[in-house]
């Protein structure tokens, strides 16, 4: 597309290049087709970075209310996006708020390692539970 001196495609960093990334950029703007989890997402709000991502992911159920969607086959439609928060008083501190609130919703690291091992215990001790609709 043309666009190799505006956009930034660093590939795998080390935690203290990301950590520079996140803390040097003006939003996450992640137009995934393909994503499981939604980390960079949290990783971004977390930074107090407004997150502009794709509506067709597990994305929307991870950030909730806390950030702006496009299609990402649609590139006018990412442009109108990122044109939102360029020219929207007040949109990416609305947007960072909504970020740290959904962060808190969703607990800490800790609660989630407890939770990952509850599942882990859960299936050990009673691998139906997997196969069968939880009530």
């Amino acid at each position: 597309m043309g666009l190799e001196e505006w956009i930034i495609m660093p590939g795998y960093l080390l935690d203290d290049e990301l950590v520079a990334l996140l803390e040097s950029c003006q939003a996450l703007i992640f137009p995934s087709l393909f994503e499981g989890s939604g980390t960079p997402v949290l990783e971004a709000m977390a930074f107090g970075k407004p997150v502009l991502c794709s509506n067709v992911t597990s994305l929307p159920e991870v950030a909730g209310d806390a950030a702006l969607y496009f299609h990402p086959e649609r590139p006018m439609e990412i442009v109108r996006t990122i044109e939102r928060i360029e020219t929207e008083p007040g949109l990416i501190a609305s947007l960072v708020e909504r970020g740290y609130r959904r962060l808190t919703t969703l607990g800490t690291p800790d609660d989630m390692a407890q939770e990952y091992l509850r599942v882990f215990r859960e299936a050990v001790t009673d691998p139906r539970s997997f196969t069968e609709p939880r009530q």
